[in-house]
This record gives structure tokens, sequence and C-alpha cells, in this order.
């Protein structure tokens, strides 16, 4: 591959630095927290990775020298963190004092059952949580044990190389270190390299054994007034009345961007035809502004695609990135707690486990559960990605590699729109 080049060394010997760590002593960890931090990763990345990599992708079980390489290559990355983790120090240390229930449950759970089977509610969805610990990332779908029977997909370890033109992002196999995909900006336009190696099959995302990469370049393009005609909300907010285009394998375009949409303010009763922009914000990865028709996700009637109303239901999308936005916080949690109806948890039968706890199955706050209780924000959360199970798009070895290309470049737009703000 053209991308070998950043595979991480797994054989690099760091035996010495174990024993180190091993025998500090107990005034070293509490100056050396960050440190431990790392060492927290580390456990949370295995944990993470062996309920959403064994169930998700179809590949045998890791080998006990796997197990050894991935301790390496963790020892490798720990480091690298150690520079740019001061802020994720607290996350890290709440993370390990909760870490060994979550554990224990989680195995009794992956042991017993398959926590898709279980869970009634399958949803037609994969809800990604992305964690940022210190400049890098990290997607997972299953971020606790509270999200055990959430629907499955492999992770991602996303490390962000900076430059003075832009950045890069480098997804890789949290177990391997494998690179599956690097995503650049440069100087305003995205270019990616996605690696071809998964698609979709009878519901699961399942392996290809290939070493072929799609490679592509994406530019902005600016939101046609007929999609948006309130020339004083487009003066107001001129950043998000842009999209970026790509064109996938099959020669199919895509727009990835915001989908600015209004509603009559609630707030001004005095004044006729105010209107206020929502979900400004959020990312999608669809075809509503583009040229081509017929489009699968595109709505025909402009008006739709901009206006919010009861009888209006959002333009189609095949993904959508929400950012999570801290200042809101208690207001959303509070509004979650006594204003929604619908039920976010999963009810499991089972006599082995204490019918006391409670799991959630997945929101995605769009089309089919507005409950979005599962999001369970902190001061690591990014956002959340959703990814709509398309058969049409992900289905087949002719698809391989779209559903790389619709994380991996919800992600990148949606990062890109969080530190450009």
């Amino acid at each position: 591959m053209t991308y070998n080049n950043n595979l991480i060394d797994l054989n690099t010997d760091v035996n010495d630095n174990k024993d180190g760590m091993e025998t500090r002593s107990k005034a070293a960890i509490e100056q050396n927290s960050r440190d431990d931090v790392t060492d927290n990763l580390e456990d949370h990345l295995k944990y993470v990775n062996s309920i959403g990599r064994s169930k998700s992708v179809r590949r045998p079980p890791p080998s006990k020298d796997l197990d050894l390489e991935f301790e390496d290559a963790m020892q490798k990355v720990s480091k690298r963190f150690s520079k740019s983790l001061d802020q994720s120090v607290k996350g890290f240390h709440d993370l390990k004092r909760n870490f060994s229930t979550i554990k224990s449950k989680a195995n009794q759970n992956i042991n017993s059952r398959s926590a898709v089977a279980a869970c009634p509610k399958v949803t037609p969805f994969w809800k990604y949580h992305v964690l940022k610990f210190g400049k890098d990332l990290y997607l997972t779908t299953n971020p606790d044990m509270k999200h055990v029977y959430c629907r499955q997909a492999p992770s991602y370890y996303v490390e962000v190389e900076e430059s003075s033109s832009g950045y890069k992002l480098i997804l890789k196999n949290p177990c391997t270190l494998n690179v599956l995909m690097i995503i650049e900006k440069n100087n305003g336009s995205f270019s990616y390299r996605i690696s071809k190696d998964v698609y979709l099959n009878d519901g699961i995302l399942t392996n290809y054994e290939d070493a072929a990469v799609f490679k592509g370049v994406s530019f902005t393009q600016p939101i046609s007034r007929k999609y948006f005609p309130i020339e004083s909300l487009r003066n107001q907010f001129p950043y998000y009345f842009k999209n970026f285009e790509i064109t996938d394998s099959l020669r199919r375009t895509w727009n990835i961007g915001s989908i600015p949409r209004i509603r009559l303010s609630r707030l001004n009763k005095i004044k006729e035809n105010e209107y206020k922009m929502i979900g400004k914000r959020n990312i999608y990865f669809h075809q509503n502004y583009t040229t081509n028709d017929p489009a699968k996700y595109k709505e025909k009637d402009p008006r739709r695609v901009y206006h919010q109303d009861e009888d209006v239901k959002f333009p189609p999308v095949l993904s959508c990135f929400r950012p999570f936005k801290r200042k809101n916080i208690l207001k959303d949690m509070k509004k979650l707690k006594n204003n929604y109806e619908e039920n976010p948890y999963v009810n499991v039968n089972d006599d082995n486990e204490d019918t006391d706890e409670k799991y959630y199955y997945g929101s995605d706050g769009l089309y089919y559960l507005s409950n979005t209780e599962d999001d369970t924000p902190n001061e690591n959360k990014l956002g959340w990605i959703t990814v709509y199970e398309d058969q049409e798009v992900f289905s087949g070895v002719d698809n391989r590699g779209m559903f790389n290309l619709v994380l991996g470049m919800t992600l990148a737009i949606g990062y890109d729109s969080c530190i450009e703000i």
C-alpha cells in the first residue's frame, strides 16, 4: 500500500519500561499521573475493542502473539499521548474507578451470549461516540458497559498530525495499529486514501481480504440560494453555507456538510416572519445539493430541505455528525430527563444478570429515536456520528470501502467544523 510508511513498528522492546512502571512507588505515581492516564487508555482500548470488533467483523480470535503486539504498540502510543493529555487526566481517573466493574460485566455478557442477538431492538444504524484524548481521537460504538447492547461496529484510533497548512487524520485499527484511512486537509481542500477492506454482509460489517485503496479529493461548494433563500441568515452565518463534494468509487456524487434549516422563532412573538436557524452545526453525508437527478439521498422540493415544520420530515441523509455542545449540557440533560416519553433502554431478560441494570440500545436523534440519553456526554466526548444502514450503498463486494468512506469523511468534516468555529 502507499501508506505503509505510516504503520507503527510493533516489535520494539519495551520490557524495561514496563518493569519501571511496575516498581514505581506510591509517591511517584501521584507525581506522574499522566503515565497512569495512558495505562488506563490501554485498558479502555482493550475493552472497547473486545466488544466492538469481535462481534462486528468476522475474523479469527486474536492470538497470544497479537496480544503481546498490542501491548507493545500501546506502550508506544502511550508515550506519544503523554505530552498532550493534561486536560484528560481527570476523565481517565474517573474511568479507572469504574473500569473493573465494567470489564467484568462486559466479559460476562460476551461469554454468555451475542449482545446483538440478545437485544430486542436492533437499530438500523451504527452510532459512534467520538472521544478526544489530548490531540488524538478514538471512535467506538460501545464506550462503556451501558452501551454493550448497542449495535456494534469496528473501533478506530485516530492519530491527528497538525501542520502549517492544515492537518492529517490517520485512522488505525486500535489492536494492530494498521492504517485504514488517511484524510488530510491542505489549504481548504481534503484528500483521502480509504482502505476498501470492509463491506456489509447480512447486516454485519465484514472484512474483505483486499489491499486496494480508494483515493480522491474534495473541494468546497457553496449552497445554492434556492436551497436557502433567507439572505439575512446567510450573511449572519456565512460559514454554514458550504458543503464539500466527493465522488465515490462507483461514480456517485455526495455532499458533506451542514444542512441549514429554519423555523419561526418561538421567542419573538411580536415580529412576524422572524426565523431562527437550527441544527446548523451538524454535519451530514447526503445528496441534497448535488445536480444528479435522480439521487436516493436528495429531497426534490428545495423548500423541504431548508424549512422545518411539523409535517416536513428531515431531508434524507446517509450519516450525521452531532458535536457536543458543552455550554448547553445542563439544559440538555434536564430536557432529556423531563420531556421525553421514549424509553432508551433495552429489556434484558436473563437469570444470570442483575435485573436492575439498564442498558442502552442506541438513538440517532433524527429519524428513529429523539431521546438521546445514551449520548452520555462528558469532557472526553467531541460528538457522535450516526451511519444509517443501506443495503444498496454498503452491501456486496462492489461497495467495499464505502462504509469507511462515509464514516471517515463525516468525521473529517465534523472535526473540521469543531476547530474552525
